[in-house]
């Protein structure tokens, strides 16, 4: 999706949908298994942050605290994406 109302470009390609802000910075992907004709489903949701974040408390030695912010974070993610998909194309999650 995108357009004058919209940050987000949505898009396909294999079976990878990319979720990018206008501009190329690609912020989720996850990849789609097809169930029957008219159902989908995926089972993990990539996000560039929640890596970073990850791979910066390993280097700086915290756990406790960059755990919390990978776990709320991915809750966000999810959320986030589920709206997207829920408002631009009518997808329910």
């Amino acid at each position: 999706m995108k357009g004058y109302r919209s940050n987000w470009c949505v898009f396909l390609r294999d079976d990878v949908v990319h979720v990018c802000r206008v501009g190329g910075e690609e912020f989720y992907r996850f990849k789609l298994d097809k169930i029957n004709n008219e159902t989908y489903t995926a089972d993990t949701l990539e996000t560039y942050a929640s890596d970073a974040v990850g791979m910066s408390a390993k280097l700086s030695g915290q756990t406790v605290g960059a755990k919390q912010y990978q776990s709320d974070f991915k809750k966000f993610a999810i959320e986030e994406t589920a709206g997207l998909l829920s408002a631009y194309f009518g997808i329910s999650t």
